[in-house]
């Protein structure tokens, strides 16, 4: 997919979740843009799946980019992040020592208030 298509697909995606449920999980913007698929990510919350990013269909450049342009879309909503608790799931077969810097990144956007 080519970098105006998909970024368009992410800010569609984004846009509904953030209709339907008020907020927007980096996770969920992955799954409906298609380079993540949904039952490799609840294996992961299930801890069938040592780390997330070994489901992720496209490599890290191609997360890092996505998530950036995910942030710079909501920042430009006003949207205010928020920490989401995943208990012990990783996200990176490297671990998760930097959470900010790894992908999928574990913060949600929620419309502030």
């Amino acid at each position: 997919m080519l970098w105006h298509a998909w970024k368009h697909e992410s800010q569609r995606t984004a846009e509904a979740l953030l209709a339907e449920r008020r907020s927007v999980r980096p996770i969920d913007v992955l799954v409906g843009i298609g380079w993540l698929a949904q039952p490799n990510v609840d294996r992961w919350a299930q801890g069938r799946v040592l780390s997330l990013d070994r489901c992720v269909q496209v490599d890290a450049n191609h997360v890092t980019a996505a998530l950036a342009a995910l942030q710079r879309w909501a920042e430009d909503r006003g949207l205010m992040p928020s920490e989401a608790d995943y208990q012990d799931l990783q996200f990176t077969a490297e671990g998760d020592s930097d959470r900010r810097t790894r992908l999928p990144h574990p913060l949600g956007v929620n419309r502030h208030s």
